[in-house]
């Protein structure tokens, strides 16, 4: 249980972080045109986000959480499971939800695990969103 808090204390973490790049982008983006400084101090921003987003999106990369997922590794499950658990947001995080709850609904979970995923496809159907 204290792998899971950690995990879901990190992607909380990485999201703002992800959010706080994207608005200097879009802060910088508005005043490229000022001069060469501008264009810059835009093009760092963008560059920054390029090079950090893979790795703060999800633990380890996204695209190699979904392949350790379907391997079944433990590690990979408590991760996907604690990025739906907290349904982060930022750009693209909707679309590694959708990619990561029918991975989970094929996994081998635990028992907790399971109870745990269940709650989150419960409270997602309360929502609107199953």
């Amino acid at each position: 249980m204290k792998e899971s808090l950690h995990f879901r204390c990190v992607i909380q973490e990485n999201a703002r972080r992800i959010n706080q790049m994207r608005e200097r982008i879009h802060e910088t983006f508005a005043r490229r045109s000022e001069g060469r400084e501008a264009w810059e101090a835009w093009s760092r921003a963008c560059a920054e986000f390029r090079q950090e987003y893979e790795a703060l999106a999800f633990p380890g990369g996204f695209e190699s959480g979904l392949r350790r997922l379907e391997a079944g590794e433990e590690r990979a499950i408590e991760e996907a499971l604690a990025f739906v658990e907290v349904r982060p947001y930022f750009f693209r995080s909707q679309y590694m939800h959708q990619k990561l709850v029918p991975r989970l609904k094929r996994a081998i979970l635990s028992s907790r695990q399971a109870e745990r995923f269940h709650a989150v496809m419960e409270r997602l159907r309360r929502q609107g969103w199953g």
